[in-house]
């Protein structure tokens, strides 16, 4: 998670926080809705954080290695 957040700062500041709902989403634990005046991530910008998670989930350290998982 560290890595994917790390990432995503490289974002604006006022859209880190729907950076962050959207992997919240994509792992299947929450909504990408925000409350106004935040609207949801969309064109190059929500490709760019989807292809950020996409790519830190398929590298990810195997946890069941030290009964993490």
């Amino acid at each position: 998670m560290y890595t994917i957040y790390l990432n995503l700062t490289s974002n604006s500041s006022h859209k880190i926080n729907c950076s962050i709902k959207l992997c919240e989403q994509l792992a299947g634990r929450g909504s990408e809705l925000t409350r106004a005046p935040r609207i949801p991530l969309i064109g190059e910008e929500r490709v760019n954080v989807e292809r950020i998670y996409n790519e830190a989930v398929a590298n990810r350290i195997d946890l069941s290695k030290f009964n993490l998982d």
